[in-house]
């Protein structure tokens, strides 16, 4: 994701802006959303960040994204057979 790296987010935000947008992401990987693997990298990449967000991260990277998830099997599907629409 191209916008979502320091040099912008620092252009549009400051400092304390950007720890709350942290926060907030912290706060959405806790109750379980799979935040994209961009975002992973970015919050990897702070300075200084406490250690608790490098464990959420490391956990986070182990979720399911939607990309990877399997797709349902059409075999099971109650589908008409071909031809009785």
């Amino acid at each position: 994701m191209a916008y979502f790296d320091n040099a912008n987010l620092e252009r549009y935000i400051g400092e304390d802006e950007k720890d709350a947008v942290v926060d907030l992401l912290i706060d959405v990987n806790r109750i379980g959303v799979a935040l994209p693997l961009d975002y992973l990298d970015w919050l990897e990449n702070l300075q200084g960040a406490h250690p608790e967000r490098f464990r959420l991260i490391a956990h986070n990277r182990t979720f399911l994204r939607e990309e990877e998830s399997p797709k349902p099997s059409t075999e099971d599907s109650e589908l008409p057979p071909s031809g009785d629409f």
